[in-house]
């Protein structure tokens, strides 16, 4: 196995204290046949990375919060079962996140009440932990809104099978062309489209939805079968150098700064209180709720037991939830036409693929055996 770096501390890739920059780019959905296109970039700084690729896997838990100028910002911690947090929790980290917990109750609430109590399986959808791959890239062109052009960004993948097999099609591409930085080298594309969808069709459970859904189709061989890989990197006849990707711009690009860093318990249980906790200020005065007043006996009364904060009690929902990375796409889908149809009619498979993943690891090891070469 071969990695791109290695040695990586854990909160920040250096001592110095920068001013947060707005780095992650949003994709957003595009005409017809328009695409994001990128360059992947990998850092070269030499003692600050332990992780096997320059992209970072994490869990986070998230809430969108409306401001007063009708922007609104996602508020994000990062849920500590993340495998570069719990190798050095101090803990438990399915017991300490407080977030998790919440998120469980609501659960079993939803599975206690038939699948009916809709409140529940809201809250448990807001506030479950999502997986996302976050990876750093260098912006050729954002249909969307141009001024990002010649940028470094950060993008995220949260459907865990497209990232798998986004790794996957590094790998199977780097063989015959390089895809990081500002040598010689093939760009990637892709497009965010808003889709409907029916889950559970033909059961009592069925719910059509609608919601966005990152668009990076199958590779399909002669047959038309899905190959395991994606078709989103240019052929590589059309690789080519872009001069302004230095190795200053990336070593400076604060992307470990911003993102590999863990939250602590004191930031995971203010989040809970700020938007997971309901306390008497939350309910309105003319609200017509019976109070429980304690039973006045002599006795003491035996309190149930409702806790869920021991791993051997929580239940994780397997069956009700739906995001995009339970939902595959395997149609072909246009790309732009600089993209050669010939490359992709091959025969030729990936040496092996990319590991299973856990709920609670990293997704996977990327065999890159001319990296050297990427780098020079």
């Amino acid at each position: 196995m071969c990695v791109f770096c290695n040695d990586m501390n854990l909160n920040s890739k250096s001592s110095i204290v920068r001013k947060k920059q707005f780095t992650f780019l949003s994709i957003k959905p595009t005409k017809p046949k328009e695409y994001y296109r990128f360059r992947l970039l990998n850092f070269r700084y030499n003692s600050k990375n332990d992780r096997d690729t320059p992209f970072i896997e994490r869990f986070v838990h998230q809430k969108w919060v409306n401001s007063e100028d009708g922007k609104g910002t996602l508020e994000t911690v990062v849920c500590p079962v993340t495998e570069f947090v719990k190798r050095n929790w101090n803990g438990n980290p399915y017991d300490d996140c407080p977030i998790c917990r919440y998120a469980n109750m609501n659960f079993v609430a939803f599975k206690d009440s038939g699948w009916k109590d809709k409140a529940s399986n809201k809250k448990n959808k807001e506030f479950g932990r999502k997986f996302e791959a976050l990876i750093p890239v260098y912006v050729v062109s954002d249909p969307n809104y141009i001024p990002n052009n010649g940028k470094l960004k950060v993008i995220s993948i949260t459907d865990k099978d497209l990232y798998k097999k986004f790794l996957n099609t590094i790998n199977y591409t780097m063989r015959n062309v390089p895809v990081f930085n500002g040598g010689t080298a093939v760009d990637f594309y892709l497009r965010m489209e808003n889709v409907t969808e029916t889950v559970n069709p033909g059961t009592a459970k069925e719910y059509t939805w609608s919601h966005n859904k990152l668009i990076m189709p199958d590779l399909l061989d002669k047959n038309g079968n899905a190959t395991g890989l994606l078709r989103c990197f240019l052929p590589p006849d059309k690789a080519y150098p872009i001069p302004g990707i230095t190795k200053e711009l990336v070593d400076d690009f604060p992307f470990d700064d911003e993102y590999y860093v863990a939250s602590t318990k004191e930031e995971l249980e203010a989040f809970y209180d700020k938007y997971c906790k309901v306390s008497n200020d939350d309910i309105p005065d003319d609200d017509d709720v019976a109070v429980f007043e304690s039973p006045k006996v002599s006795k003491p009364v035996a309190k149930k037991s409702t806790s869920t904060s021991k791993s051997s009690n929580i239940v994780e929902n397997t069956n009700i939830d739906v995001d995009d990375d339970d939902v595959t796409d395997t149609e072909e889908v246009d790309v732009n036409e600089a993209v050669d149809d010939d490359f992709f009619k091959s025969d030729s498979q990936p040496d092996t693929p990319v590991s299973e993943e856990s709920d609670d690891g990293n997704i996977g090891d990327i065999d890159m055996t001319e990296i050297n070469n990427l780098l020079k």
